[in-house]
């Protein structure tokens, strides 16, 4: 069997170079993005995505000395009746200059504001929850991680001391309609999806951490991103575990479903006598998750 893609994180010094130049500009679009406390942005093998609620409104390669983006057209309509040209407009140095602009946004600085309200149309609640709790943790690194070869993804990474040990610990998010948190005829579907992505954890913890660790370092690298928690400097040194136990958060739940949810034989008591207590963490509003995240 062919090995897997080895899963790797990180941007060239020159890309980095590129982007503290371009944050240097008064107003550019690119101070515009990083400055922006609504928006993450995701670290990938030589490029980025800038995430919104869950939603990738950029992804940015640094190619022949440019930054080259692509984001798309639907993010783009200023009136959403009207059909795309294609699936993704290309931009360059935050400009989408390769097609026609009448009926469309087109500077991502400029735009910024009117292309995330027009992407929320397209968001649905489980990512718009994930997007809050990444706001309210500063030590979370990752979101939308994808296993080369595995068709899996899992929903966030954050780096978290536990018993005076830096760890990296990976989290799994659903709504609490989710069926995949049921019981159907067996266990529930997430239990199986967990236990997929700890066979992953564990046999690529190496890669996955030296993955990390540089992306810690481009965090640090990069101009405006000093709203980092302080653990980035200790994972700048590699000097932390990955976890191979994968987290479940569960939100979007009113008071009652809550008591039903925690009741002897409800729906939160079933899954943490399978996962343990502490690796089922639940709030109705995703806003309010620290605990067991950042503290």
């Amino acid at each position: 069997m062919k090995a897997p893609k080895p899963f790797k994180r990180g941007l060239k010094d020159e890309f980095v170079e590129a982007l503290n130049r371009e944050y240097e500009k008064d107003g550019g679009w690119w101070k515009k993005i990083v400055d922006d406390p609504e928006l993450f942005i995701g670290i990938r093998e030589d490029y980025l995505n800038i995430y919104f609620n869950g939603s990738s409104l950029l992804k940015l390669k640094h190619t022949g000395g440019h930054l080259v983006g692509e984001t798309h057209f639907k993010y783009l309509l200023k009136d959403l009746r009207r059909d795309g040209p294609n699936n993704y407009i290309k931009s360059e140095n935050g400009r989408f200059e390769h097609f026609n602009s009448t009926g469309f946004y087109s500077d991502i600085g400029k735009d910024l504001k009117k292309i995330k309200k027009t992407s929320e149309l397209f968001q649905d609640d489980e990512k718009k929850g994930v997007h809050k709790i990444i706001l309210r943790n500063e030590n979370i690194i990752d979101t939308e991680i994808a296993f080369p070869g595995s068709g899996k993804r899992v929903d966030f990474a954050a780096l978290r001391e536990e018993k005076n040990k830096l760890k990296l610990v990976f989290y799994e998010a659903k709504v609490f309609s989710s069926s995949e948190i049921r019981a159907g005829v067996g266990k529930p579907q997430v239990i199986d999806q967990l236990e997929k992505y700890e066979k992953i954890l564990s046999e690529r913890a190496e890669g996955i951490r030296k993955s990390y660790s540089r992306v810690a370092t481009t965090f640090l690298d990069l101009a405006g991103c000093g709203r980092r928690s302080a653990l980035f400097q200790q994972a700048k040194e590699g000097s932390f575990e990955v976890c191979p136990e994968v987290r479940l958060v569960i939100f979007n739940f009113n008071g009652a479903q809550r008591e039903a949810a925690n009741a002897s034989g409800g729906l939160f008591a079933r899954l943490k006598d399978i996962l343990g207590k502490n690796r089922v963490l639940t709030k109705g509003d995703p806003r309010k998750f620290v605990v067991g995240i950042s503290k």
